[in-house]
């Protein structure tokens, strides 16, 4: 954890292995399709993204890695998982204090949160904006 935090282990390379390891075991609801909701209508003062797939080990580590790999501060996350379905939701703002609401920053945070979510990319959905 020390490492980690001093930035002298790359986390999502020594993650990478075992993560894949998980998601390479489907359950029965892997075929439900993944959604990844941007939402910069409903706040005014941040970019909701929601996401819903099954869960699986390192699921919220995935995802919150993809927000900061797009340079958004999270400043709120309500997380819930239903038996093997999670439902995660993330209020987010750029580095700068804005909101994410530029068509290609959802576009980019769409991809770069479907891009860790497990399952063929047709089975993905992606809504919003």
């Amino acid at each position: 954890m020390q490492a980690a935090i001093a930035g002298s282990l790359d986390l999502a390379e020594a993650l990478k292995d075992k993560l894949a390891r998980y998601r390479s075991h489907r359950s029965p609801t892997a075929m439900r399709p993944n959604r990844v909701v941007v939402d910069n209508i409903s706040s005014s003062f941040f970019t909701i993204i929601e996401v819903y797939a099954y869960d699986f080990p390192g699921l919220l580590y995935s995802v919150t890695d993809a927000l900061a790999r797009c340079q958004l501060d999270v400043r709120v996350a309500k997380i819930a998982t239903y038996v093997d379905q999670v439902v995660d939701v993330f209020y987010v703002r750029d580095l700068h204090g804005q909101k994410a609401d530029g068509a290609d920053d959802v576009d980019r945070i769409r991809t770069a949160i479907e891009a860790v979510l497990p399952g063929p990319a047709a089975n993905k959905q992606a809504e919003g904006d």
